[in-house]
């Protein structure tokens, strides 16, 4: 379960925000570590090729040395060593100094391309790292993946079911699936994507049932009178001698509010069209996060009863919160990104960072301990 989604704007906007929220589950025994990776350019990457023990050999398939530094986040299960190195990340998403991002999302319907030539194999596992280190543009990530097979062990596809939603600093969306062996490809104008069904399932599902709702109130009169009448109380609609209903916005009642996978795409393509297309980099992340607040799920509201093999989990006691939220603003190339348990923004800016090559991998959790800001001095 996640969510990702890139804001409207005016075309004259200097400021183009993205976000993205990340809910997984978590075993007790082994939660999650998340990490932020900084990544140069000028390191040499392999994708994997059919092989091993595994059914992967990471050490060979296409080989590529990333044109573009990023920052990556990486998470592992706490109790995978952390000096793993970028060539062996699976990074979910990130952000790179071109502007571009790329966020791999959880697609169980999800079915990879057969692999072919050794040379040519792209496992998925590392698909954001070479979009990231390769790409500028949503046209170079088309241009690019069509030369590559995507692929992933037939046996462990249920592992990494995923489907890419790539933004760039244009303002342009691309959403990436792998349907029947073959990729599809969208130009994802909605500007929203969430896990299955597949992106143009919900597509026809958001313009057929949810495109009309609208953020204006209705045109009914919204004043209401009570009258007495022996004993009893009539309510009329008098003009506006009444008094007003307390809850207006009734344009977009019947917006869903659960947090399956259509409710969560619906409820974010409209929410982000409820924010301002002028905005700046400040505001636009605030915006963002108005829209990332209405999709998070909370700690214990959805309930995992299937492991990742399909199959009914035992115990079944596994739920599926937002372990943590990034937003990204792709002109000002700035990564920002709080967790489930400390909502303090915190702030990469990769245009301070030196990403050139021969410079040092660096990473940092994401978790911090300084959850709140202290103000009582202001007060004293």
């Amino acid at each position: 379960m996640c969510t990702d989604f890139i804001l409207p704007s005016d075309k004259d906007n200097q400021t183009i925000i993205s976000g993205r929220t990340m809910d997984f589950s978590e075993s007790p025994e082994s939660p999650y570590i998340t990490d932020l990776v900084k990544v140069p350019a000028g390191i040499t990457f392999t994708g994997g090729a059919p092989g091993g023990k595994g059914g992967i050999e990471i050490g060979k398939g296409h080989r590529w040395e990333n044109q573009y530094g990023f920052i990556g986040v990486w998470m592992r299960p706490g109790t995978m060593a952390e000096d793993t190195g970028p060539t062996k990340m699976i990074f979910s998403d990130g952000l790179n100094t071109e502007g571009l991002s790329a966020a791999a999302l959880w697609l169980s319907y999800s079915d990879y391309e057969q692999p072919g030539s050794p040379s040519q194999c792209l496992s998925i596992e590392f698909i954001v790292s070479y979009v990231l280190g390769t790409c500028a543009t949503i046209d170079d990530v088309q241009e690019k993946l069509d030369k590559l097979t995507v692929w992933f062990p037939g046996k462990l596809e249920y592992l990494l079911p995923s489907h890419l939603s790539v933004h760039d600093s244009s303002g342009k969306s691309l959403v990436l699936e792998f349907v029947k062996g073959h990729k599809v490809y969208y130009n994802n104008t909605i500007g929203a994507l969430a896990n299955g069904p597949t992106f143009d399932v919900h597509a026809t599902n958001f313009y057929y049932s949810y495109n009309s709702l609208t953020r204006a109130d209705n045109n009914s009169d919204k004043y209401i009178q009570l009258t007495e009448d022996k004993g009893r109380y009539n309510i009329t609609t008098p003009g506006n001698n009444g008094y007003q209903f307390e809850v207006l916005s009734s344009g977009m009642s019947g917006l869903p509010g659960d947090s399956s996978s259509p409710s969560r795409f619906t409820r974010t393509a409209k929410l982000r069209q409820c924010v301002p297309t002028t905005y700046d980099n400040q505001n636009g992340v605030q915006y963002a996060l108005q829209v990332l607040g209405r999709v998070a799920v909370c700690e214990q509201e959805v309930l995992t009863y299937y492991g990742p093999n399909g199959k009914p989990a035992d115990p079944r006691n596994t739920y599926n919160p937002t372990l943590w939220m990034v937003v990204r603003s792709h002109r000002d190339k700035i990564l920002y990104y709080c967790t489930h348990l400390n909502h303090n923004l915190h702030a990469i800016q990769l245009y301070a960072l030196d990403f050139s090559r021969g410079t040092s991998v660096c990473q940092i959790p994401m978790a911090s301990n300084q959850w709140f800001i202290d103000s009582t001095s202001g007060l004293q």
